[in-house]
């Protein structure tokens, strides 16, 4: 067997901890945990059906199911019948998207919950390569699709006499193995374009298992609750496969009946389980400072007092993190600030469970201002970059002494070789913007059944990302956005949006989400999600409720001066080119969110849809609404305020 296999992860943990807890999941009675050996011994008879019903090396089975212990069994399980992985997020609800990758992956068999088996069966009429349904629980009632269904414990029972009687069998598959077999088909989330089928390696994890464990040194058992979903492939290698090389503790978030529900009981689990450090999205950061904030407010007096000083203080000793600040002003301040920090970072971290170290930060770009901020509370937000095609992991900061600096997302991991090239695919020099492109262990086999698309990807070894971005003096890396995200002017110019839209919506008040759009027009419009609290919140201030058209215009107007300050202000105008700031706005009555399809799993904008669901607004915006104080902004604003008050 080559070294670099997850067998090899596997072995070396369930031979050195088998009976150190490894997963957890939660009950209506509590924890139920299960062992590396029992983890190990669950696959090994998942394997041994699989292989029961002929199985062969190379063939696909689906994996959609909620975060639990038989997760990690069931995609262990899969590999060592010889199989390929396919795992489906759960927030996908659209039939037509879970067919899609079904049946583009051709997978053979399907193994589910009782929770999710639903939208398995909706697909099966248009699955002939379909041969049957393992289900993670016992199966309720038969299905009415004409498909053998199998229940989690007559599948394992049947498992154990196969494994019984063939284990020589199974333990040659194993060995036989490759570094380069595929082990995962994941799906690209398909925000420009139809889903592409990523094939990753035994070598592809591995390789970026050990970054992750190099670049986080942790003493162990360290612990995590895995909030993100487990098909994410951030949370696949950064949580599961670093977790199983750490001999460390995995918990599933408690699922309720309703995504809503599941969300509600993040804060008890975490709590419950004490997280050494969080796999996080934007949004989650973005709740999580919320809820702290809230806390303080409502705490009031000498906590409250404490906790702005420590931000205050920090923010002026931390400098950009990598270089502190230690002139005579702030050597006055870090004693205070250190102690400050000290009983505020111990507070918040209760509500985390006690043994919170740091935060890491993937899937899209997190916010500098949210980073400062709880860094400044003792609690480090460290960025991260890559992408499923990289195992996903290329940069991240981290806990390494020397390897954090706010804004940026780290220095490239050491399997990861980085360039930023130029149109001619030349190096730029150091601090020039260019697209990023990687080369190394770390870079999938290819996209499943799509050779024009891997070549287009992959040249000379070089995966071209599609992002751009640039490389400081120190090393560390910066992401600026999408090559495909641009905005495109008139003249043909082009500038990339991401960084402009994060900084207004940390800034510009009234707003929770925003888009810009400029695709060859006169100027660059924005498409803005209000957030109704702090519009509330405004109009106590002034005295005002929304009554009238001239109080709703008030808001309007002040939403609009803070626009115009990136174009008049001499600081903004210094980070942001003034003439590819929005020029006029629009509100947007709903969200952007998975349920709609203007947002993924991986809580990124979905740009396409978001154009074109509302193209006739932009259409206007350049044909008579180019004044914001306008009746279209006033009804959507109004339908928000109506809303938050119900």
């Amino acid at each position: 067997m080559d070294r670099r296999t997850l067998f090899t992860l596997l072995q070396e943990t369930v031979s050195g901890y088998p009976d150190r807890v490894f997963m957890k999941e939660r009950h209506a009675e509590g924890w139920k945990e299960a062992t590396f050996s029992d983890i190990a011994g669950e696959a090994r008879r998942l394997a041994g059906f699989l292989l029961s019903l002929g199985f062969v090396k190379g063939e696909r089975v689906t994996l959609l199911a909620e975060g639990r212990n038989s997760w990690m069994a069931a995609e262990l399980g899969i590999l060592m019948a010889g199989g390929i992985c396919v795992p489906i997020s759960v927030k996908i609800r659209e039939k037509s998207e879970i067919l899609f990758r079904m049946k583009h992956s051709a997978s053979r068999f399907a193994i589910t919950s009782e929770k999710h088996r639903d939208k398995i069966l909706a697909c099966v009429p248009e699955l002939p390569e379909l041969q049957g349904l393992l289900v993670m629980d016992s199966v309720s009632s038969p299905p009415a699709a004409g498909l053998p269904v199998w229940g989690w414990v007559e599948i394992l029972e049947k498992g154990g006499d196969f494994v019984a009687s063939h284990a020589a069998a199974l333990d040659a598959l194993q060995n036989a193995a490759s570094e380069n077999d595929p082990v995962t088909l994941t799906y690209t989330s398909g925000t420009t374009a139809e889903p592409k089928g990523i094939l990753l390696s035994h070598k592809n994890y591995y390789v970026n298992v050990a970054d992750v464990d190099t670049m986080f040194p942790l003493h162990t058992p360290a612990y995590m609750l895995l909030i993100l979903p487990w098909d994410h492939s951030f949370g696949q290698t950064a949580g599961l496969l670093n977790f199983l090389k750490k001999a460390s503790v995995i918990a599933a978030v408690e699922p309720a009946t309703t995504e809503l529900g599941t969300i509600r009981n993040i804060p008890k689990n975490l709590k419950e389980v004490g997280p050494t450090y969080l796999l996080v999205v934007p949004a989650l950061v973005e709740n999580f400072r919320k809820n702290i904030s809230t806390q303080v407010r409502q705490k009031g007096g000498l906590s409250a007092a404490m906790f702005s000083a420590t931000l205050t203080l920090g923010s002026r000793v931390n400098g950009d993190a990598y270089r502190k600040r230690y002139d005579p002003v702030s050597l006055v301040a870090w004693p205070p600030y250190l102690l400050l920090r000290t009983v505020i970072s111990h507070s918040i971290r209760q509500s985390f469970g006690g043994r919170l170290i740091f935060m890491v930060s993937g899937g899209s770009a997190c916010s500098p201002e949210h980073m400062r901020w709880f860094t400044a509370l003792g609690i480090p937000l460290y960025q991260g970059y890559g992408l499923s095609e990289t195992s996903p992991i290329i940069a991240a900061s981290s806990n390494k002494k020397g390897s954090f600096k706010i804004g940026s997302s780290g220095r490239p991991f050491p399997w990861a070789e980085v360039r930023i090239a130029g149109e001619d695919g030349a190096a730029v020099p150091v601090g020039q913007t260019g697209e990023i492109w990687v080369r190394g262990d770390c870079v999938m086999l290819g996209y499943w059944r799509n050779e024009a698309a891997t070549r287009e990807a992959v040249v000379d070894g070089w995966f071209h990302t599609g992002d751009l971005g640039c490389i400081d003096a120190d090393g560390f890396l910066y992401v600026v956005g999408r090559i495909k995200s641009l905005l495109v002017g008139q003249n043909g110019e082009k500038y990339s949006p991401e960084a402009l839209e994060q900084h207004l919506v940390d800034t510009v008040p009234f707003i929770q989400q925003v888009m810009l759009y400029n695709q060859q027009n006169p100027f660059t419009v924005a498409l803005v999600v209000p957030e109704p609290a702090r519009i509330r919140d405004f109009m106590e201030e002034k005295g005002i409720t929304g009554a009238t058209e001239g109080e709703l215009d008030l808001v309007i107007e002040t939403l609009r001066q803070a626009f115009m300050r990136y174009r008049k202000d001499p600081a903004l105008k210094t980070l942001f080119v003034a003439d590819w700031t929005p020029k006029t706005f629009a509100l947007l009555p709903e969200a952007f969110a998975e349920d709609n399809g203007m947002m993924n799993a991986s809580m990124k904008i979905v740009r396409r849809a978001i154009v074109s669901r509302y193209q006739a607004r932009i259409d206007r915006l350049y044909a008579g609404e180019e004044d914001p104080v306008n009746a279209a902004n006033r009804e959507v604003l109004r339908s928000w305020l109506r809303r938050a008050a119900e």
